[in-house]
Protein backbone atom coordinates (compact mmCIF):
# COMPACT_ATOMS: atom_id res chain seq x y z
CA UNK A 1 0.00 0.00 0.00
CA UNK A 2 1.56 3.35 -0.78
CA UNK A 3 0.78 6.29 1.40
CA UNK A 4 2.08 9.73 -0.08
CA UNK A 5 1.82 12.40 2.97
CA UNK A 6 1.96 15.83 2.07
CA UNK A 7 1.98 19.25 3.81
CA UNK A 8 1.06 21.64 0.99
CA UNK A 9 -0.23 25.71 1.71
CA UNK A 10 -1.80 26.64 -1.00
CA UNK A 11 -4.35 29.64 -1.36
CA UNK A 12 -7.91 29.21 -0.47
CA UNK A 13 -8.92 31.55 -3.59
CA UNK A 14 -8.32 28.75 -5.72
CA UNK A 15 -11.70 27.90 -7.96
CA UNK A 16 -12.56 24.30 -7.61
CA UNK A 17 -12.40 21.49 -10.51
CA UNK A 18 -14.01 18.54 -12.07
CA UNK A 19 -12.89 15.12 -10.83
CA UNK A 20 -10.80 13.51 -13.21
CA UNK A 21 -9.17 10.51 -14.84
CA UNK A 22 -5.85 9.67 -15.61
CA UNK A 23 -5.13 9.03 -19.40
CA UNK A 24 -5.82 5.72 -21.15
CA UNK A 25 -1.94 4.63 -21.46
CA UNK A 26 0.59 6.35 -18.54
CA UNK A 27 3.55 5.54 -16.99
CA UNK A 28 3.94 6.72 -13.06
CA UNK A 29 7.40 6.62 -10.94
CA UNK A 30 7.36 6.17 -7.14
CA UNK A 31 9.42 6.34 -4.64
CA UNK A 32 8.78 5.58 -1.00
CA UNK A 33 10.33 5.85 2.10
CA UNK A 34 8.73 3.34 4.92
CA UNK A 35 8.80 1.94 8.19
CA UNK A 36 6.78 -0.73 10.71
CA UNK A 37 7.80 -2.69 13.66
CA UNK A 38 7.92 -6.48 12.96
CA UNK A 39 7.60 -8.60 16.21
CA UNK A 40 9.12 -5.51 17.93
CA UNK A 41 12.27 -5.08 15.60
CA UNK A 42 12.00 -1.78 13.78
CA UNK A 43 12.04 -2.20 10.26
CA UNK A 44 12.80 0.44 7.50
CA UNK A 45 12.42 0.32 3.38
CA UNK A 46 13.28 2.16 0.52
CA UNK A 47 10.87 1.03 -2.66
CA UNK A 48 11.24 2.11 -6.15
CA UNK A 49 8.14 1.23 -8.24
CA UNK A 50 8.18 1.89 -12.25
CA UNK A 51 4.41 1.48 -12.86
CA UNK A 52 2.47 1.03 -16.64
CA UNK A 53 -0.99 1.25 -17.31
CA UNK A 54 -2.63 0.58 -21.10
CA UNK A 55 -6.77 0.80 -20.69
CA UNK A 56 -7.37 0.15 -24.02
CA UNK A 57 -5.48 -3.48 -24.00
CA UNK A 58 -6.35 -3.86 -20.24
CA UNK A 59 -2.63 -4.66 -19.64
CA UNK A 60 -0.77 -3.25 -16.28
CA UNK A 61 2.80 -4.07 -15.53
CA UNK A 62 4.91 -3.03 -12.53
CA UNK A 63 9.01 -3.30 -11.28
CA UNK A 64 9.37 -3.51 -7.89
CA UNK A 65 13.08 -2.82 -6.39
CA UNK A 66 12.95 -2.95 -2.33
CA UNK A 67 15.86 -2.39 -0.11
CA UNK A 68 15.76 -3.02 3.79
CA UNK A 69 17.58 -1.13 6.04
CA UNK A 70 19.15 -4.53 6.80
CA UNK A 71 21.49 -4.48 3.61
CA UNK A 72 19.00 -6.75 1.58
CA UNK A 73 17.51 -6.07 -1.44
CA UNK A 74 14.07 -7.94 -3.16
CA UNK A 75 13.08 -7.42 -6.96
CA UNK A 76 10.44 -8.40 -8.58
CA UNK A 77 7.61 -7.68 -11.69
CA UNK A 78 4.48 -7.72 -12.00
CA UNK A 79 2.49 -8.13 -14.73
CA UNK A 80 -1.56 -7.78 -14.81
CA UNK A 81 -3.66 -9.14 -17.48
CA UNK A 82 -7.07 -8.26 -17.50
CA UNK A 83 -8.15 -9.65 -20.88
CA UNK A 84 -6.75 -12.93 -19.62
CA UNK A 85 -7.80 -12.29 -16.06
CA UNK A 86 -4.36 -13.44 -14.49
CA UNK A 87 -1.22 -11.60 -12.52
CA UNK A 88 1.90 -13.02 -13.58
CA UNK A 89 4.55 -12.82 -10.87
CA UNK A 90 8.13 -12.62 -11.78
CA UNK A 91 10.29 -13.02 -9.10
CA UNK A 92 14.04 -14.88 -8.60
CA UNK A 93 14.12 -16.14 -11.85
CA UNK A 94 10.33 -18.15 -11.26
CA UNK A 95 7.04 -16.63 -13.25
CA UNK A 96 4.16 -17.23 -11.38
CA UNK A 97 0.68 -16.69 -12.43
CA UNK A 98 -2.73 -15.73 -9.95
CA UNK A 99 -6.40 -14.97 -10.97
CA UNK A 100 -7.47 -11.62 -11.01
CA UNK A 101 -11.32 -10.83 -11.09
CA UNK A 102 -13.52 -8.16 -12.72
CA UNK A 103 -12.30 -5.61 -14.86
CA UNK A 104 -9.26 -2.89 -14.85
CA UNK A 105 -9.87 -0.26 -12.51
CA UNK A 106 -9.89 3.55 -13.81
CA UNK A 107 -7.16 5.30 -11.94
CA UNK A 108 -9.48 8.95 -10.72
CA UNK A 109 -9.42 11.24 -8.04
CA UNK A 110 -11.30 9.91 -6.15
CA UNK A 111 -15.05 11.28 -5.45
CA UNK A 112 -14.35 12.03 -1.32
CA UNK A 113 -11.17 14.06 -2.26
CA UNK A 114 -11.48 17.37 -1.75
CA UNK A 115 -9.77 19.87 -4.42
CA UNK A 116 -6.67 22.36 -2.20
CA UNK A 117 -5.48 24.37 -5.36
CA UNK A 118 -3.05 24.73 -8.17
CA UNK A 119 0.67 24.22 -7.77
CA UNK A 120 3.88 23.58 -10.00
CA UNK A 121 6.70 21.88 -9.60
CA UNK A 122 10.21 22.87 -10.76
CA UNK A 123 11.05 26.83 -11.99
CA UNK A 124 10.78 28.81 -15.28
CA UNK A 125 10.75 27.29 -18.79
CA UNK A 126 10.24 23.85 -16.59
CA UNK A 127 7.64 24.33 -14.60
CA UNK A 128 4.52 21.83 -14.53
CA UNK A 129 1.28 23.19 -13.58
CA UNK A 130 -0.50 20.65 -11.51
CA UNK A 131 -3.84 20.58 -9.52
CA UNK A 132 -3.56 19.02 -6.47
CA UNK A 133 -6.47 16.78 -4.49
CA UNK A 134 -6.37 15.50 -0.71
CA UNK A 135 -7.88 12.35 0.31
CA UNK A 136 -8.59 11.46 4.07
CA UNK A 137 -8.66 7.32 4.78
CA UNK A 138 -9.01 5.64 7.70
CA UNK A 139 -8.90 1.79 8.10
CA UNK A 140 -9.75 0.66 11.45
CA UNK A 141 -8.76 -2.69 10.60
CA UNK A 142 -5.36 -2.19 10.44
CA UNK A 143 -5.21 1.00 12.38
CA UNK A 144 -3.95 3.14 9.63
CA UNK A 145 -4.49 6.52 8.76
CA UNK A 146 -3.19 8.48 5.36
CA UNK A 147 -3.25 11.26 3.64
CA UNK A 148 -3.16 10.77 -0.40
CA UNK A 149 -2.39 14.05 -2.29
CA UNK A 150 -3.22 13.51 -5.82
CA UNK A 151 -1.46 15.75 -8.43
CA UNK A 152 -3.44 16.12 -11.44
CA UNK A 153 -1.41 17.92 -14.49
CA UNK A 154 -3.44 20.84 -15.94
Amino acid sequence: MFAVCVFVGLLAWASPQEHCCMPDTFDIKLHTLSGMVDDGHPHALAEYVHLYFDHGNHRAAAFHDVNYNDGSFQGFKTIDRYDHQRRYVIAQGQCTWYPIHGDMPRHCVHERAEYVGPSYYGAGEHQLHVNRWREFIRDEQDNLEMVIDSVVTR
